[in-house]
This record gives structure tokens, sequence and C-alpha cells, in this order.
């Protein structure tokens, strides 16, 4: 009886935990949609939604590129740091052939979303590990 308890315990922590982290990207996405929706200018739009997720995620770094398809690279136009040992990166270009996976869902069309590998993240921030 007692493991039963424990195990449904456990379960309802891990639910509830869950949950909260639910609500906190709710209220995440419900900043950023508000502060969106004070202003028509672009470069406000996505500087305040690069902040915002730098905050909500708690991350050191976040930041928001244009991909050129022709080109097949990738060019770091916003960011917020939010450490002192990361480096501003704003206008340092990647080969998108380099990350393959991430060019191919770019030429489908698919919204991409994804986290620097360590040492690429090293080389294009300049940091070391």
């Amino acid at each position: 009886m007692r493991q039963l308890n424990a195990s449904l315990e456990t379960q309802v922590q891990e639910r509830t935990a869950q949950l909260q982290q639910a609500l906190n990207f709710e209220a995440l996405l419900k900043r950023i949609t508000d502060k969106v929706r004070d202003s028509l200018d672009e470069r406000q739009i996505l500087t305040t939604a690069v902040q915002e997720l730098a905050i909500g995620l708690n991350v050191d770094c976040c930041d928001a590129a244009l991909y050129d398809l022709e080109q097949r690279t990738s060019t770091i136009c916003y960011e917020s740091i939010r450490s002192d040992r990361i480096q501003p990166a704003v206008g340092k270009t990647v080969l998108m052939d380099a990350e393959s996976t991430l060019y191919e869902q770019g030429l489908t069309g698919q919204c991409i979303q994804f986290c620097w590998q360590v040492s690429l993240f090293s080389v294009l921030r300049n940091i070391e590990k």
C-alpha cells in the first residue's frame, strides 16, 4: 500500500510540474503576443520576441536569423544575451550545408526552432569550452 501511495504521489508531482510548465509557456506566449500588438515595427517585434523567449525559457542566449536559400546561409539578425561570457553574434553568417537537417526543413517551408550544439555555438559566439 505504501509503495502504491508513493507511486501515486510521484505521478501527481510529475503531472503538477507538467501543468505548471504549460501555464508558464502560455503566460510567455501571452506576454509576447501583447507586446507584438503594441507595435507594427518588425524590428521591435522580433527584438521583443527574442528577449521574451530568452527570459521565459531561462536561457543564456536566444537569437533569430534570416535564411538565404540561394546562398544556403543563415545570418543572425536579432539576439538577446543574458550572460557576460557570451559574445554578440549579430551579423554572423552560418553555412547551412553544415546543418543539413535544418536546411532541408527550411526548404520544405517548415518553421525551425533549435538549440546549437555546444561546439558550433562556441565557434559562433567565440566562447571557450
